[in-house]
C-alpha cells in the first residue's frame, strides 16, 4: 500500500504500524492523508474518473462535514484531518479522531473485499471504536503521546 502523507500528523511508519495492527488482511491501493481541503485537489489525478467527479460534487467534503472516504473504483482510503474539530483544535484530538476514521475506512476495504452485507456503516464504527479503545496504550505508545485516549461509540 502506497501511502501519501505530509507527516504533519503522522509519519508514514506510525501509520504503516497501526494498520498492521489492525489484522485486517485488505489493504487499498493507496492512502492520502489530507490535511487541508487543498491536498485533495492535489491527489485528484489519482482517481477514477466516477471517483473525481463525485469527489469534486460532495459539498460534504468540501464543508468539513465527512472525516474519510474509501473511493472502491480506486482502491484509495483518504482521511480528511481538516475535518477533525472534536476539542476544539487540539492536536493530539485530530489525530485521534482520524485515526478512527482511518480504521473505520479499513474495514469498508475488508467488508467489500468479503462480500459483506449488513450494516456497513454500523460495523466499521464498531471496529474502529473498538479498535482505538482495545490498541490505546499500543496507539499512545507510537503516537508518543503522554496519556492514553479513547473514543465513544457512535450513535
Amino acid at each position: 500500500m502506497n501511502i501519501k502523507n505530509k507527516g504533519t500528523y503522522y509519519s508514514n511508519d506510525q501509520l504503516s504500524n497501526i494498520i498492521k495492527r489492525m489484522a485486517l488482511k485488505a489493504l487499498p491501493r493507496e492512502l492520502i492523508i489530507c490535511e487541508n481541503r487543498k491536498d485533495i485537489l492535489h491527489y485528484i489525478r489519482r482517481f477514477h474518473a466516477a471517483d473525481r467527479c463525485s469527489i469534486l460534487l460532495d459539498i460534504t467534503i468540501w464543508c468539513g462535514k465527512v472525516e474519510g472516504i474509501y473511493l472502491e473504483r480506486s482502491g484509495i482510503i483518504m482521511i480528511f484531518v481538516f475535518s477533525q474539530t472534536d476539542d476544539g483544535m487540539d492536536y493530539q484530538s485530530k489525530q485521534l479522531y482520524s485515526l478512527h476514521s482511518l480504521a473505520h475506512e479499513m474495514r469498508h476495504v475488508w467488508q467489500q473485499r468479503n462480500n459483506f452485507t449488513k450494516d456497513v456503516e454500523k460495523d466499521a464504527d464498531h471496529f474502529a471504536t473498538k479498535f482505538i479503545n482495545t490498541n490505546s496504550e499500543y496507539i499512545s505508545k507510537i503516537m508518543n503521546w503522554e496519556e492514553e485516549w479513547e473514543v465513544e461509540e457512535e450513535e
